[in-house]
């Protein structure tokens, strides 16, 4: 699923990094600057999207996060408060993954006055 997601998003000129962990996009965060990343609220082995959409946001305070999952009615509102800039509940489609992207680039690009830096990880 998420090669189809991130080709559905490269079709429309996004620039897309995939990590295949924490440690991965650690390392990614870190080399370079993203205007948002996607990470799903469950990680490979037992990991929070949560917590790193925390440490994101701690760290890189004008990258914006969109947090998704299948279960998120499973948290509260505040679980996400401080974590995310938008979620995105599964099952849903390419076309609602394109607009929330854009909409929160576009949002990022507005409040910094900079060029439209698309890049993201998921």
């Amino acid at each position: 699923m998420r090669e189809i997601e991130s080709a559905g998003l490269r079709e429309h000129g996004y620039e897309v990094f995939d990590a295949g962990g924490l440690n991965e996009a650690a390392i990614l965060l870190r080399s370079q600057g993203f205007a948002l990343v996607v990470t799903d609220i469950r990680l490979p082995g037992g990991l929070s999207g949560i917590d790193l959409a925390r440490e994101v946001k701690r760290l890189w305070r004008g990258t914006k996060v969109l947090l998704v999952g299948a279960d998120l009615e499973g948290f509260a509102v505040d679980d996400f408060r401080d974590a995310c800039d938008a979620t995105l509940a599964k099952p849903f489609t390419l076309e609602q993954l394109r607009a929330r992207v854009a909409f929160l680039i576009v949002e990022q690009d507005a409040l910094t006055c900079t060029q439209n830096n698309s890049r993201f990880v998921d």
